[in-house]
Order: structure tokens, then sequence, then C-alpha cells
């Protein structure tokens, strides 16, 4: 079991409201790995919920290098020692093995930067693999960190990529025309609250998605997104909707 990010700026309690109750329903008591892609409170809160309550239990935190002395990472530190769990800072080119889970960080920032005070900066780009399936998962980067993650992986070095967790909530900051041209998903996330102060997401960003035919899914219209692969086959459906 990984858990990537877990949070929210809006709702409070989100890890003992939320998290633990969709968790349960599934039979799960233990995360193999908890992946913070960067600092920020809508990724981290239910976590370090989490880690305090102790209901479930954690093997593995793994937070981002550039958070590895900033401040705001510093009481997902302290629950984590207080728990006994195992803290590690992700680089490019790390991966983590679960079974036939795959997780391969792409990026990790510019690697010429050693202190970053921008956590949307800090974003781990991953690829996680199962079989032939293959995600990308992008945190909060913006288009100059999708430059970056392009120009370290090589031509060619993000095909294959079928599903894409929109960076930034679809912010018009992130899903550059240069990503999509890049990883051309079949299928793409949107993570986002319906009426959110920040005007997520982006009409701009929307309408690439929509010219490269791209099969949107969107938190706002059906609630949590369900993504079921054997590493062959791939579905997709919507909690609230049920479609598919």
């Amino acid at each position: 079991v990984v858990l990537v990010d877990g949070g929210s700026s809006s709702e409070s309690g989100i890890g003992e409201r939320c998290l633990e109750p969709f968790l349960e329903s599934r039979a799960v008591g233990h995360i193999d790995c908890a992946l913070v892609s960067h600092g920020d409170a809508d990724h981290v809160n239910g976590l370090l919920e989490l880690l305090l309550r102790g209901k479930i239990s954690v093997g593995c935190v793994v937070l981002p290098r550039l958070g590895r002395d900033h401040e705001d990472y510093d009481k997902l530190r302290e629950a984590a020692k207080q728990s006994g769990v195992d803290l590690v800072y992700m680089e490019q080119g790390d991966m983590i093995r679960l079974g036939k889970l795959k997780l391969t960080c792409l990026y990790a920032g510019d690697p010429r930067v050693k202190e970053e005070k921008d956590k949307n900066r800090h974003s781990l780009a991953v690829r996680a693999e199962y079989g032939a399936f293959q995600m990308l998962l992008t945190g909060d980067m913006d288009a100059e960190c999708e430059r970056g993650m392009i120009s370290q992986c090589g031509e060619g070095g993000l095909e294959g990529i079928q599903v894409l967790k929109v960076a930034h909530h679809g912010s018009d900051t992130s899903s550059s025309e240069a990503l999509f041209e890049a990883v051309k998903p079949e299928i793409a996330v949107v993570s986002y609250g319906v009426g959110n102060s920040y005007g997520h997401p982006s009409g701009s960003v929307m309408g690439r998605m929509k010219e490269r035919g791209i099969k949107v899914w969107e938190t706002g219209k059906c609630g949590a997104v369900l993504i079921w692969t054997d590493g062959r086959s791939l579905r997709c459906w919507g909690w609230r909707s049920g479609s598919e």
C-alpha cells in the first residue's frame, strides 16, 4: 500500500474523517510507503494526522530532497520519529520497489539548487509502473520544473505514460504544451475542490487537454477518481458518478 500526499486546505480532520475511513473500508491497516511530493498543508496534513493518531501504521515516509532543511517539514519529521517510522529523502533516479510496483523519481528539482523557499518547486515527479501500466505523479510542480524534468529524462523518456496526475490542481502555472507533447497521456486526473478560491482548474489547461483528446477526470465533478489495473488493462471511474 502506497499513499502519495493527503491533505486539505479547507477541511479539518482530513486524516480522521477521510483517509482513515477510506483505508479501513479497503481493509488497510498498514501503509508500506507514504510519499510526500512537497510540504504544502493541502498535501500533508492528513498524513500528519495518520502518524499522530497511530490507528494505521506507516512503514516509511519519503520526503523531497529540497525539504531536508526546510522548517515546514519539521512536524512530519517529529511525528515520524515519535512513531518509529523510517524517514528518507528522495533524489532524482531513486527507485522504490514494492512487489511488482515500481516508483521512480524522474525529477526532484534543479540538481544545482540546494535550497528552495517555494515549496511547490520541491515537488517530486514520480513514475509509477505496474506491468505495462504507467502513471506520472507531479505534485504542484510548475512549468519550469516540467521543462527541467523533460530535459533530464531526454527525448522519449516520458513515453508510455497512460495516466497523468495534473500538476497543481490544474493551475495555469503548470501543464505546459511542452509537457503534453512529451508525455502524451490517454487519461488525466485533476484534483480540486468545487468553488475553491484559486479558480482551479484553469480553462486554458482544460482546453489544452481537450484539444489533444485526453480523457479528463475531475474530482470536483465525480468525487474520488478510482483507477484499476492488472498491469495490462485499465479501468477508471468516479466515486460519485459511477461512470466509466
